[in-house]
C-alpha cells in the first residue's frame, strides 16, 4: 500500500469508530478504536465453523479479547478467532440487549409462544409450571428467565414438556360392592372422588414412582 493511500485511508477513517491499527506492504487492518468495556460481540465472518455471521456472543471476562479463549461460543465453550486473524477482525461491539433479544427469539424457534401454564423440565429433571409469561435475562449467569424459572442457563436450554393432563369429572362405580361403597360413604363421597381423580392424573401424567 502506497504512503499516501495509507494517509487518505486514515484521513477517511478521522471522526469514526475506526482506525487503522496495523499495516503491511499490501494491506491495511482498520479496527474499532476503543473496545473498553465490550462485553457482547457480533460475528462478522463466515470464515468460522465456531461462530456465525450475524450471531451475538459474550465475552469471556478478564480475558484478552484478542488472545485464545475470550469468547463464550453457542455451547457455551471458550473459543476464539485467534487461527483467522484476532477478535476485533472478525466482530464488532454489541449490546446485552441484542444478546436478550437473540435468546428471546431462540426460545421462541424451540417452544413457541410460552404461555401461563406451559410445563418446563430442567438439567435437573425438576419439572417446573409457568406463571408469569415476562422474560429477563440476568448477565452474572447467563439465564434467561420466564417469571420466575430459568429456561436457558449458559448454553443449556429447558425441555418443554406435554401440557399436563387433567380430568374435570370422574364416576366411581362400585359394582355392587356394598363394603366398598359404604366405606366410600364414610369418608365422603367428595373427598373420595378427588383423591382418585389425583391418582388418576398422576398416572396419566407419569408422574407415579
Amino acid at each position: 500500500m502506497k504512503s499516501e493511500d495509507l494517509e487518505r485511508l486514515k484521513n477517511l477513517l478521522k471522526g469514526t469508530e475506526f482506525e487503522v491499527e496495523t499495516t503491511s506492504l499490501d494491506f491495511a487492518f482498520v479496527a474499532v478504536k476503543d473496545w473498553e468495556g465490550v462485553e457482547f460481540v457480533e460475528c462478522k465472518t463466515d470464515r468460522s465453523d465456531i461462530f456465525k455471521r450475524g450471531k451475538v456472543y459474550r465475552l469471556v471476562p478478564g480475558m484478552d479479547i484478542e488472545g485464545r479463549d475470550c469468547i463464550y461460543d453457542s455451547e457455551n465453550t471458550e473459543g476464539s478467532a485467534y487461527g483467522l486473524g484476532g477478535t476485533k477482525k472478525n466482530f464488532k461491539p454489541s449490546t446485552e440487549q441484542a444478546y436478550f433479544e437473540q435468546l428471546k427469539a431462540k426460545a421462541f424457534e424451540l417452544y413457541g409462544e410460552i404461555k401461563d401454564g406451559d410445563l418446563f423440565q430442567d438439567e435437573g429433571c425438576a419439572k417446573f409450571e409457568i406463571d408469569n409469561a415476562g422474560f429477563k435475562y440476568k448477565k452474572e449467569s447467563d439465564s434467561l428467565y420466564v417469571g420466575r424459572w430459568v429456561i436457558y442457563f449458559k448454553g443449556q436450554w429447558a425441555k418443554k414438556l406435554p401440557k399436563r393432563i387433567t380430568i374435570s369429572e370422574l364416576g366411581i362405580n362400585f359394582n355392587n360392592n356394598e363394603a366398598a361403597y359404604k366405606k366410600a360413604m364414610l369418608i365422603g363421597k367428595e373427598t373420595v372422588n378427588e383423591y382418585m381423580t389425583k391418582q388418576l392424573e398422576k398416572l396419566l401424567n407419569d408422574e407415579v414412582e
